[in-house]
């Protein structure tokens, strides 16, 4: 039954939106590793990895505008 909602071809669809925001994921957890480490503190990446799935799935299919909500997760 849910073969059809995740065949490839489907999937496809989304590979720019992955392809860019996992480019904005990388940068902000990059960024966050320096200065975690600079504080001597652990990095919990789950915020970053959850705004990022919002990003590709909300952000590209759902409203048809960029959510970024990576990129405004560290000027909150």
């Amino acid at each position: 039954m849910l073969t059809p909602a995740f065949h490839f071809n489907i999937l496809e669809a989304f590979l720019p939106a992955m392809n860019e925001q996992s480019q904005v994921l990388v940068t902000k957890i990059r960024q966050q590793v320096i200065e975690s480490q600079e504080k001597g503190a652990v990095l919990d990446v789950v915020p970053y990895i959850t705004y990022a799935a919002l990003d590709i799935i909300c952000g590209e299919w759902v409203l048809c505008a960029k959510l970024c909500t990576v990129a405004a997760l560290l000027t909150k």
